[in-house]
């Protein structure tokens, strides 16, 4: 579910529709827990997106 909110978050910077693509890679991170070594690289592109 998270790599539905992480790509979404993309299509919105690429958008220019910053306030959603934050909004979606917040999302995205709520649901990357706990921080595993799994789930490393999701929560990396999540901060990233959300600046």
């Amino acid at each position: 579910m998270q790599s539905l909110y992480l790509n979404r978050s993309a299509c919105y910077i690429q958008t220019r529709k910053f306030f959603r693509a934050l909004e979606d890679a917040s999302t995205a991170l709520d649901l990357l827990t706990p921080p595993v070594p799994q789930n490393l690289n999701s929560r990396v592109k999540a901060h990233v997106r959300r600046g």
